[in-house]
């Protein structure tokens, strides 16, 4: 066995044709509101260390910026899945922030270019069809409601306290980024 370490953007994390799956000893996802706001603070700091509003509306110069190191992750795989040693609680929640990412692309006629991008990092063509990148393990329920919704609902599966968790988060994240309903509409893209 070697460990062998390697820079990842999230295209590298989440469009790899397999899904990653959660091993029986981990603990179930446990992220609460102020972990995302801390999470989306630090996104949002790195991310304004390089922006200039005047040269920085395209893609070729956002190329440039400097990365965010989210920290270390660890998969190992076994029998053909690629099970998350550590790193879920990060892989989830960057799920939540894309899965909000992909509604407000949905909303803003500016953005809309971006949707079928941000979706294929939330789920993907697989040997079994279209699969939910983080779906597994009782998540696929939770997750296909935010996708689909952008909320989760209580429900009598097995994912439902994971959906709770979901849905609380999800709020979360709208609160950081915004939300489609005006109330804390971003500006509009220039």
């Amino acid at each position: 066995m070697s460990i062998l370490p390697q820079k990842r953007d999230i295209t590298a994390l989440f469009s790899t044709g397999k899904p990653y799956y959660i091993d029986f000893y981990q603990r179930d996802y446990k992220w609460t509101k102020g972990h995302i706001e801390k999470l989306l603070e630090d996104l949002f700091y790195r991310f304004s260390l390089d922006y200039r509003k005047e040269r920085d509306n395209n893609e070729e110069a956002i190329s440039h910026y400097d990365w965010y190191y989210l920290n270390t992750y660890v998969t190992n795989v076994y029998n053909g899945h690629t099970f998350i040693v550590d790193g879920q609680q990060r892989f989830t929640s960057l799920t939540l922030i894309l899965i909000k990412l992909y509604h407000l692309t949905r909303w803003y006629t500016e953005l809309n270019p971006l949707s079928d991008f941000i979706s294929d990092r939330i789920a993907g063509k697989t040997t079994t069809g279209r699969e939910y990148w983080m779906g597994h393990n009782d998540r696929e329920a939770a997750l296909g409601d935010l996708y689909l919704n952008d909320n989760a609902k209580r429900g009598s599966s097995p994912s439902q306290d994971l959906s709770c968790v979901f849905r609380s988060n999800s709020a979360g994240v709208s609160e950081q980024i915004g939300h489609p309903n005006g109330a804390n509409r971003p500006p509009a893209m220039s």
